[in-house]
C-alpha cells in the first residue's frame, strides 16, 4: 500500500488485520456497493458526499426533464422515500451512511445540512438503536481480538 500520507499508511496497516478488509476502493466503488463501510477523513469523505449527491440529483432532473415530468415531484424529490410507505424502498436501501471519526467514545450520527424534520427523527433512532445494541462496546471488542 503506497497511497496516501503517514496516516493513512498507518491506518491501512491496522485496518487490514480486520477480516473483511478489501483495500482502497476508487470513487465509482462507493456507489456500486463494493464495499459496506468506507473509512475517510471529513474532508475528503464530504466532497465525496456531495459530489455524489450532487452527480444524483442531475442525473433525477435530466431524467424528470426528459419524461416531461415535474422536477418537484416526490418521485424525483430530494428525499428518496417522499410519498412512499415503504421508506423508499431500494433506492432507501442503497444509500450511504457516513461517518467520520471525532474522536467520540460514542455513538455519533451526522446528518446532512439538508436533513428535515424526517431525517432528524431518523438520525435519532439511529443513534438511540445503536446505543441499545452497545455497538460501541462490540466495535472496540472487535477491533482488539484481532489485534488492532
Amino acid at each position: 500500500m503506497g497511497k496516501g500520507d503517514e496516516m493513512r499508511k498507518r491506518t491501512y496497516d491496522l485496518l487490514s488485520k480486520l477480516p473483511g478488509f478489501i483495500g482502497n476502493v476508487e470513487g465509482s466503488d462507493l456507489t456500486l456497493g463494493r464495499a459496506d463501510v468506507v473509512v475517510t477523513d471529513g474532508f475528503t469523505g464530504n466532497v465525496a458526499l456531495k459530489t455524489i449527491e450532487g452527480g444524483m440529483r442531475t442525473l433525477l432532473r435530466l431524467t424528470a426533464e426528459a419524461l416531461n415530468l415535474p422536477v418537484g415531484d416526490a418521485r424525483v424529490g430530494e428525499d428518496p422515500g417522499a410519498g412512499s410507505r415503504s421508506g423508499g424502498g431500494p433506492v432507501r436501501s442503497r444509500c450511504i451512511w457516513w461517518c467520520r471519526p471525532a474522536r467520540i467514545d460514542g455513538v455519533c450520527v451526522i446528518s446532512h445540512g439538508a436533513s428535515n424534520a424526517r431525517n432528524i427523527d431518523t438520525a435519532i433512532r439511529l443513534a438511540a438503536e445503536c446505543t441499545e445494541a452497545g455497538i460501541v462496546q462490540r466495535m472496540k471488542e472487535a477491533i482488539s481480538h484481532h489485534g488492532v
